[in-house]
């Protein structure tokens, strides 16, 4: 398209001379006026042609860089239209495994479910696994403690505590003495004294877990439920300090505690 707008101006300059010249040929009027205007003329017409041309050429050039740009946001834009697909596939591939492995983990939690809703019934799903998660951390605690336990045995060496939680080791040539649990004893004794229970239940059981050797908290935690109407569990916690106890005279208590909640 260039040639044909570049030829047009050309042509109505030719067109333009011509007819001038034919006026100069067929007239007489060859004044010096004449002759004058017929030159300003002239030079009217190659400077206005000249200025068209270069329009022309301008505005060929200006359409050249808009196509040219134009081009290149096109590119851009399939450009980002790709990637964005790309990223669209993978997020869909990562969406598809993410469902898989949670069928999958499904699939292996729900065991773990159906204990945590026989364990704890009356309670959330949510809850129930929550429950059976810290059991099973207490467990591995346990494991632990009976590992540590283990190796004493072994090298013939025994922890025990006494009712205010003083800690003692006996061995092959050792016997050494602590402090061991006498401030949480402390703060059991306090509660115990408030009638605190529910606070009670919470230092006990945590230390059940901490000292399941030391037969103090099973003691105390029998008794807060006791208070609070939890008669079986009371029962079954006092139960179990008077087998381990084995008549010892620091729990004797007990005795008297289960004859009341068996009456």
């Amino acid at each position: 398209m260039l040639w044909l707008k570049l030829l047009l101006p050309i042509l109505t300059l030719s067109v333009a001379l011509v007819q001038i010249e034919l006026e100069y040929r067929w007239h007489d009027r060859r004044t010096k006026r004449h002759r004058w205007v017929r030159r300003i003329l002239i030079l009217f017409i190659i400077v206005a042609s000249f200025i068209t041309l270069n329009v022309v050429y301008q505005n060929h050039q200006d359409s050249l860089i808009r196509d040219q740009t134009l081009k290149e946001i096109k590119n851009q834009g399939e450009e980002s239209l790709r990637a964005a697909e790309e990223r669209e596939r993978k997020a869909q591939n990562e969406r598809n495994f993410l469902e898989k492995q949670i069928v999958a983990l499904n699939g292996k939690l729900d065991p773990f479910v159906e204990i945590a809703k026989v364990r704890y019934p009356n309670v959330s799903e949510e809850a129930a696994l929550s429950k059976l998660a810290e059991d099973v951390k207490d467990l591995q605690k346990r494991a632990q403690q009976l590992e540590v336990e283990a190796r004493r045995a072994h090298r013939g060496i025994t922890v025990t505590y006494d009712f205010v939680g003083m800690k003692r080791e006996t061995g092959p040539g050792i016997i050494r003495g602590s402090k061991g649990r006498q401030p949480v004893y402390l703060k059991i004794k306090e509660l115990r004294n408030q009638n605190r229970w529910d606070e009670l239940i919470e230092v006990c059981e945590q230390e059940m877990k901490t000292t399941p050797e030391w037969l103090t908290p099973y003691l105390y935690a029998g008794v807060a439920y006791a208070n609070i109407g939890s008669r079986e569990k009371a029962i079954k916690l006092l139960l179990h300090v008077q087998r381990e106890a084995a008549g010892d005279p620091q729990y004797q208590e007990v005795d008297s505690l289960l004859k009341q909640l068996k009456k």
